[in-house]
């Protein structure tokens, strides 16, 4: 009498491999990376002065720009002062250039090209030495954009401070759009460098 054959079972390495199978298959579908949020890079507009300003007077002592520097709170982050209490950066708005080499620009842009300073590094010169103090999109108490500077000149064949003071500048913004906080932000600093280059003049 011939008997019925019983169907094999898998073996227990065929069961596992099957296994593993069936969870690795949906994850090699996800194995694409997904594109996060694209960063933002936005930059001033034309610093070069507009010629309105007025020449140095010829006997106007030489100038040398020491340094600018940038307090802490200024980064290549686009920074939004919310509340008078509250500053908050964004990651994905970035500033191409450094801020101090913007301002280093725009201040040489104005003090030598367009106020006619004689540009000097040794003596006899005065020196100015700048801090960024502010860089930052407000809301306080209106929507505005605001470069604040910390100046000092010093002349130092008489050991003197011809000037130490803070200097601000505010411009409007007409909407939310980061171009539009740099387009104002430009005007900012273009009225901040007036001022002070007045100051040096008169000094």
């Amino acid at each position: 009498m011939t008997g019925t054959r019983r169907p094999s079972l898998p073996s227990l390495g065929t069961v596992l491999l099957g296994l593993a199978l069936g969870v690795l298959a949906p994850a090699c579908i996800d194995l694409k990376p997904k594109e996060g949020p694209q960063i933002r890079w936005i930059n001033l507009g034309d610093l070069e002065p507009d010629g309105s300003t007025e020449l140095a007077p010829p006997e106007q002592p030489r100038l040398q720009i020491e340094r600018v520097e940038v307090s802490d709170g200024v980064t290549d982050q686009l920074a939004t002062r919310r509340t008078e209490f509250e500053v908050t950066y964004d990651e994905l708005v970035r500033w191409v250039e450094p801020v101090e080499d913007v301002v280093l620009r725009a201040l040489e842009a104005e003090l030598f090209r367009s106020r006619g300073f004689l540009r000097a590094t040794t003596p006899p010169r005065r020196r100015l030495r700048v801090s960024v103090i502010a860089f930052e999109e407000t809301y306080v108490p209106r929507h505005e954009a605001i470069v604040r500077l910390g100046v000092r000149l010093v002349d130092p064949s008489r050991d003197e401070s011809l000037l130490d003071r803070i200097i601000e500048g505010r411009q409007s913004i007409d909407g939310d759009d980061p171009a539009l906080v740099a387009q104002a932000m430009t005007g900012a600093l273009r009225s901040v460098v007036t001022e002070l280059s007045d100051l040096v003049a008169t000094r």
